[in-house]
């Protein structure tokens, strides 16, 4: 039986784009891939951890500023988002290591109108524009937080993340660890992926 040669040539065609589309799967596959040699970690060199506020807080990963209430932990907090926003190089005598010079803080405990009191009460002592404050933004709304985070990072980077309070959008029973630490992890993930530190506040007591 004789085949006809346009739809010989129609077989061939479609066998190359078969073949084309697994070896781009296949590609896609290498190029996604999660392992990472020790070679190439090796190569790095790294020699210290990269610090955003040296000695104390690194660049990458999760960090926590916990005790307890009324000690100052969210002034603390807060300042420190300042001068980052502001691109200062120190923050209390210690060097700030800034990539972004941006800040995102979330704030469950205070809202819109008690952040604008506190950021006038303070600028008014170092008499900034509030242009100069445009790289640091503030998040009340806490439904969704890692996808409001995720799409904000993905939008502007940021060099922290500051959540203030742990707590109150943590829910579960802090006591059962396993369940922090899952909770935490998906933090620990979107710190990595942008390449940013996420601080938390905690109460304690």
């Amino acid at each position: 039986m004789e085949m006809d040669g346009s739809k010989a040539a129609d077989n061939n065609e479609i066998t190359s784009d078969i073949i084309l589309a697994e070896a781009h799967k296949l590609q896609k596959h290498f190029n996604s891939s999660k392992e990472v040699l020790a070679s190439e970690l090796l190569k790095q060199n790294t020699m210290n951890i990269p610090s955003l506020l040296d000695p104390i807080l690194p660049k990458v990963g999760l960090a926590s500023l916990a005790g307890s209430s009324d000690v100052g932990k969210s002034t603390f907090l807060r300042q420190l988002a300042i001068s980052i926003a502001l691109g200062e190089e120190q923050f209390l005598k210690w060097q700030l290591d800034t990539k972004w010079k941006s800040a995102i803080y979330v704030s469950t405990e205070d809202d819109e109108i008690s952040i604008s009191f506190l950021l006038n009460k303070y600028n008014r002592i170092i008499n900034r524009h509030p242009n100069d404050y445009k790289k640091l933004r503030y998040i009340f709304e806490t439904n969704e937080i890692l996808n409001t985070l995720e799409e904000s990072l993905s939008n502007t980077p940021a060099d922290i993340v500051i959540i203030d309070a742990f707590t109150d959008l943590y829910g579960g029973n802090l006591s059962e660890s396993n369940k922090v630490r899952t909770y935490l992890n998906e933090f620990s993930q979107l710190a990595q992926r942008h390449k940013c530190l996420v601080m938390f506040l905690h109460h304690t007591g």
